[in-house]
């Protein structure tokens, strides 16, 4: 079963074509990069899809995590998790269970009573990649996380993507074209499709 289907997509900037009769399927329980360089497209691309989510997603239990978008940041950052928690809150989730969950990943638990605003770059971004992952969505897209992340917290992530892959399809955009090979041998995982969306953008789906 596919969560993501697109058939015959066509999008231009400025009378540019970004994408021509693109069809895609990205099926349930897959991980899915996204690699191009700076402005070749990703945002755009990931942006139709949650901006036409009805159209494309298979799913109404989807996060969608781009730059800072939501950050309360004159709270503090277990009062961001307790908001985020319990305004997305789903059956037989706790919030202390989840919480302690992905304190194992992230190297925040410090940080919980501080206010986001003082939180550096790399930080926050932690922040909104541990919140969205603990209410466990059916669908995660990420825009570019790996920006402003140390290579302990790069490969934290990537820890992540792999352990909750079980009930999370991931589809995250990035630059670095080795994050897919890396992925690949740390986690022993098979490439399965490769389709490019255009000459600069390729989607690899692993299963």
């Amino acid at each position: 079963m596919n969560i993501i289907e697109i058939e015959d997509l066509s999008f231009s900037y400025k009378d540019k074509p970004i994408f021509e009769k693109l069809s895609v399927r990205i099926p349930n329980n897959s991980i899915n990069f996204l690699i191009g360089t700076n402005g070749s497209g990703k945002t755009t691309f990931l942006k139709i899809l949650f901006f036409n989510n009805k159209k494309y997603l298979k799913t109404d239990d989807f996060q969608f995590i781009w730059e800072f978008q939501n950050l309360y940041e004159e709270l503090t950052v277990l009062q961001n998790f307790k908001i985020f928690f319990h305004l997305n809150k789903k059956k037989n989730l706790e919030f202390e269970k989840e919480l302690g969950k992905i304190l194992k990943y992230f190297n925040i638990k410090e940080y919980l009573n501080k206010e986001v605003k003082k939180l550096s770059y790399g930080y926050k971004q932690r922040v909104l990649i541990a919140r969205s992952i603990m209410i466990n969505p059916k669908l995660l897209i990420i825009d570019e996380p790996f920006l402003g992340l140390d290579y302990s917290s790069y490969l934290s992530f990537l820890k992540i993507i792999n352990d909750y892959n079980e009930n999370t399809t991931f589809l995250i955009s990035t630059q670095n074209p080795n994050t897919k090979t890396e992925f690949l041998n740390i986690f022993q995982r098979q490439e399965k499709n490769k389709i490019n969306l255009n000459e600069q953008i390729t989607l690899f789906t692993i299963l």
